[in-house]
C-alpha cells in the first residue's frame, strides 16, 4: 500500500485541493494522513465550515502541529515501514528542514499553483493579476532546501482570459487538479516515474505570501490602471481591497479605469466626483476608477456622497509596503 503525507491544507472558502487528492486516493487504495496547524483548520470553507470540520466529516486522519520541522518524531511513527511513503506539501507555510528532506529521500514533492521558476512563492493568483498576465500553471517539484526550487517532474500549462478574476482563476485551477493529481498518483504507483522538467532561459521570480487584512490597502497617487489592477487583485474569494471615508473602512471588489484628458490635482485624488445607480467614480492620477456600487462594502457607511474623499492614511500603506506574513509563531 501507498501511504501519503499531505502537508498543509486548503484554499481560502474551499475543501481543495485536499477533498480531490482524498477522493482520488480512495480508488486507488492509497492511504491518506494530513499534517496541519491551526492557520488551516480555522480556514474557511464556507460561512459556516472550516477546514478542521471537513477533515472529521470526511473521517481523514489528522494531526495538528506547531511547527513541521520540530516533529521528526512524528513523521517517523506515521511513515510506514513496510509500504512506499510519498510526501506532498500542499500549501504548506512551512520552509521544510533537511532533516525531513532527508528522511523520506526523493519522496518528499511539492504541490504549486503557477509556473517554475519564474511564478515562485506564495499568493499566485492576486500576483498575477497585479504583473497582468494570464499564463501559469499547475506544477508539482521535489522539495528542496531553498523555497520552490527541486527539480519540476509534473506540470500541466494553463492560459486565462485577459480580464480574468481570481474567481475565474482558482474554477480554471478546480478543474484541472482532478487530472493533475490523478497523473501524479499513476505515476508514484506504477513504474513511469518522473522526469526533471528542464526549463530554458525562463526568469527565476519569487513573490512574498500575502496578508489581505494588511497588503490590501490601496494607495490613491497610483495611476487609474495601477488601482484598478490592484483591486481586482483582491477580489473574491478574497475581503477586496480597502480604502478609508471618515476614517471609516471601505471594501472594493472589482472596478475598472477610464483615461482622461482633464488634468487632476494630486489633492483632488480619491474624490468621488460622480455616482449614478450603478457606479462610483473616483478621481485617480490620470483619469478615473470605476466601482460597481454593489461591489463597494461596509459595515458603518450606507450612504457614498458625491464629494467624499476616499483616503489612505501613510501609516496603513507604510505597513502593507514592509509588512510579510510569517507563520513562525502560529
Amino acid at each position: 500500500m501507498i501511504n501519503i503525507i499531505l502537508i498543509g491544507g486548503n484554499r481560502l472558502n474551499s475543501n481543495q485541493p485536499i477533498e480531490t487528492i482524498n477522493r482520488l486516493a480512495k480508488t486507488k487504495k492509497m492511504q491518506i494522513t494530513v499534517l496541519t496547524e491551526k492557520v488551516h483548520l480555522n480556514k474557511p470553507i464556507n460561512k459556516n465550515f472550516k477546514f478542521k470540520s471537513f477533515l472529521e466529516k470526511k473521517k481523514i486522519n489528522y494531526y495538528s502541529v506547531a511547527n513541521i520541522n520540530s516533529e521528526i518524531h512524528l513523521l517517523k511513527k506515521i511513515k510506514k515501514t513496510n509500504n512506499k511513503n510519498i510526501v506532498l506539501l500542499v500549501g504548506c507555510i512551512w520552509k521544510i528542514n533537511k532533516k525531513i528532506i532527508d528522511l523520506f529521500n526523493k519522496d518528499i514533492f511539492n504541490y504549486h499553483i503557477g509556473e517554475l521558476p519564474s511564478q515562485k512563492g506564495a499568493g499566485g493568483a492576486s500576483w498575477l493579476k497585479l504583473r497582468n498576465e494570464n499564463n501559469s500553471a499547475l506544477s508539482i517539484h521535489r522539495v528542496a532546501i531553498k523555497i520552490d526550487d527541486g527539480p519540476l517532474v509534473l506540470e500541466k500549462k494553463f492560459k486565462l482570459n485577459n480580464d480574468f478574476t481570481i474567481l475565474n482563476y482558482y474554477e480554471k485551477v478546480n478543474k484541472l487538479e482532478k487530472k493533475f493529481f490523478l497523473e501524479f498518483l499513476k505515476r508514484i504507483d506504477g513504474k513511469k516515474g518522473f522526469n526533471k522538467i528542464l526549463k530554458k532561459d525562463s526568469i527565476d521570480c519569487y513573490m512574498p505570501r500575502l496578508n489581505t487584512k494588511i497588503n490590501a490597502y490601496i494607495d490613491w497617487t497610483w495611476s487609474s490602471k495601477n488601482i484598478s489592477e490592484f483591486i481586482n487583485s483582491f477580489s473574491r474569494p478574497h475581503e477586496g481591497a480597502k480604502s478609508f471615508i471618515n476614517k471609516k473602512k471601505v471594501y472594493f471588489k472589482k472596478s475598472s479605469f477610464k483615461l482622461s484628458k482633464l488634468n487632476f490635482h494630486p489633492f483632488q485624488y480619491g474624490l468621488i466626483f460622480k455616482k449614478d445607480k450603478k457606479n462610483l467614480y473616483i478621481l485617480a492620477k490620470d483619469g478615473f476608477v470605476i466601482i460597481p456600487t454593489n461591489e463597494v462594502f461596509s459595515k458603518k457607511i450606507k450612504k457614498f456622497s458625491l464629494g467624499s474623499r476616499i483616503y489612505t492614511p501613510i501609516s496603513y500603506l507604510d505597513r502593507s509596503m514592509i509588512y510579510r506574513e510569517n507563520f513562525k509563531k502560529i
